[in-house]
């Protein structure tokens, strides 16, 4: 049961499902519970991975249900946080909640190890949705106190890194770390949120080759690798390479869980920022429509915003809804404190827009990291 966990953990979730199947017969005959909740849990995990998210959902339910019966609280918070994770692809709302519950119950309960993991979700989740990062970060920096070994502060360092690159802090030393950790560790996931990171600071530094690269090294990890070729498409965009973008946009159509929730609306937004790069406007118009409505639905408000400068970026800033979609999009950065996405917008828009909003803007030079 303990090697198909680090299986999955690898990004070799076939392996894992295999490996669990040897392990159940024999825990039945024993009346392992708790090694059956967490068999359950692992075999669930794997499965999603596969795309196979509703068998997944139904075996981590079962998971939270047998640790419930025996008592096992760290086996169930564990099944808990890890069937919010399958959730996130199609109730990304209800996901999302369930991990701040997850989190209220593991402080509750004293299982400081579990509350530092499911921070990373919380942490993610506030991301997404725009809003919290000041709440976020901070019990992220208190988790970072307490990280017991590498591989949780590399999480740890990477949550918080996700908001210093869009706030255009100094990062420099966190990286360096990450890096290091990325080396050290086996679970691929340092190197694949390292690689990431670098490729979204490349973004706002102005690099879309690195920032292209960097992240389309990220997706090599399975597992989240639907999240990071959304994440992909937007240096494609930005750089104006529709070969870039059509290659990635043709690797999220393919993904397993393509037709999950997230996963559409992600690949609605990147077809239709090639039909703004190839010249079809009004489809290019719609598609957007449509992926923002979608986003909006979701609760991911920062991934709103971002869509919103691709297509200010690319369709310019005389489209009907310009005005409202800039609007809506500054408010969302001014409240994070995402300050390269303030500059970024500005220059999409021009400066007549910006002229009467002086206050809305920011200081030459914002985004850069301080010496």
């Amino acid at each position: 049961v303990n090697l198909s966990r680090a299986m999955y953990r690898s990004d070799q979730p076939e392996r894992a499902v295999e490996t669990v199947d040897r392990a159940l017969p024999i825990a039945e005959r024993l009346d392992l519970d708790e090694v059956i909740a967490d068999a359950f849990t692992n075999k669930a995990s794997g499965l999603s991975y596969l795309g196979r998210a509703r068998e997944s959902a139904a075996l981590m339910e079962a998971a939270i249900a047998v640790a419930q019966a025996g008592g096992f609280v760290s086996a169930e918070l564990r099944a808990r946080s890890n069937l919010a994770d399958v959730l996130w692809e199609r109730e990304p709302r209800r996901a999302i909640e369930m991990q701040r519950e997850n989190l209220e119950l593991s402080r509750r309960v004293g299982n400081r190890q579990m509350a530092n993991w499911i921070i990373l979700f919380t942490t993610a989740g506030a991301w997404l949705q725009g809003d919290g990062w000041d709440a976020a970060l901070a019990a992220v920096t208190e988790a970072l106190a307490t990280a017991r070994d590498l591989s949780a502060e590399a999480g740890m360092l990477a949550a918080a890194c996700s908001m210093w690159v869009a706030r255009g802090d100094a990062t420099d030393d966190a990286l360096g770390r990450l890096e290091v950790a990325a080396g050290q560790l086996s679970d691929p996931i340092a190197a694949t949120q390292l690689h990431f990171l670098k490729g979204d600071r490349a973004l706002l530094r102005g690099d879309n080759a690195e920032a292209y690269e960097e992240m389309v090294r990220a997706a090599d990890f399975k597992g989240q690798a639907g999240e990071y070729l959304a994440e992909a498409v937007r240096p494609a965009l930005w750089q104006r390479d529709a070969i870039w973008a059509r290659a990635v946009a043709e690797r999220l159509d393919a993904e397993p869980d393509a037709h999950a929730t997230v996963s559409r609306v992600n690949r609605a937004a990147a077809w239709a920022g090639i039909a703004a790069l190839e010249g079809r406007r009004d489809e290019a118009i719609a598609g957007y429509r449509d992926a923002l409505k979608c986003y909006r639905e979701i609760g991911y408000e920062f991934q709103v915003a971002r869509v919103e400068l691709d297509m200010l970026i690319l369709l310019g800033p005389d489209l009907p809804e310009a005005r409202a979609a800039a609007e809506e999009a500054r408010a969302v950065f001014k409240r994070v404190g995402a300050r390269p996405y303030l500059e970024l917008l500005d220059a999409a828009i021009g400066a007549a827009w910006t002229a009467g909003s002086a206050a809305s803007t920011v200081p030459a030079g914002a985004g850069a990291e301080p010496a």
